[in-house]
């Protein structure tokens, strides 16, 4: 903990902005992109929530489309054992025929865990196109969607936003040894030069 402490500390340290006379101006630089990276990133939770309030929306209104319908089984179900093996199937495929809401007989297949005879009906699901689909999700799971959707959009953007910036620090790196190099040439040339008597 301390040392978790003692590097924010210092990163505060080395980019607060203040009256230093060491500071170069590429410093200042580093520092004012740091700033602006860090003002994008909370920025970003604006778009993040919008993602996330469509993606909810949309998943209720996929939801309030989806019900229940009574299935003719067109074939025997047979019991499927209580002890599934490792890789066996949680359910025989059984044929139904079911008719949606306009009145159009449609047919696919269902999972079933239990006996059935051909001609006993099941409840089984269907979306808007009166197709099989899946149980429509829980608010829970709608609200667990819709946050985890929020919390990716915020993580892209900070990783977007920290793969910026160090392209940036590396840009103002490459300046500054630059300089350097620059500078001990000079000083070398200097320190070289021929004393006349």
């Amino acid at each position: 903990m301390k040392a978790a402490i003692t590097w924010i500390m210092c990163r505060v340290r080395r980019y607060r902005p203040d009256d230093n006379a060491l500071r170069r101006p590429s410093d200042r630089l580093e520092a004012a992109a740091l700033a602006v990276t860090a003002i994008l990133l909370v920025l970003s939770v604006w778009p993040a929530v919008l993602v996330a309030e469509h993606v909810s929306e949309q998943e209720r209104k996929d939801a309030a489309e989806r019900h229940h319908v009574l299935a003719t089984l067109l074939e025997d179900a047979l019991a499927i054992p209580l002890s599934l093996g490792r890789g066996a199937s949680p359910g025989k495929r059984v044929a139904v025929r079911w008719v949606t809401p306009e009145g159009e007989q449609r047919t696919g297949t269902v999972a079933l865990q239990k006996a059935a005879g051909k001609g006993s009906t099941v409840r089984v699901w269907i979306d808007g196109a009166g197709e099989l689909t899946t149980p429509p999700p829980t608010p829970g799971t709608i609200g667990f969607t819709s946050i985890s959707t929020a919390v990716l959009v915020v993580m892209g953007a900070a990783w977007v936003l920290y793969g910026g910036f160090l392209g940036f620090r590396r840009a103002l790196d490459r300046r500054r040894y630059a300089g350097w190099d620059r500078a001990w040439a000079q000083a070398n040339a200097r320190w070289r030069r021929p004393h006349q008597s």
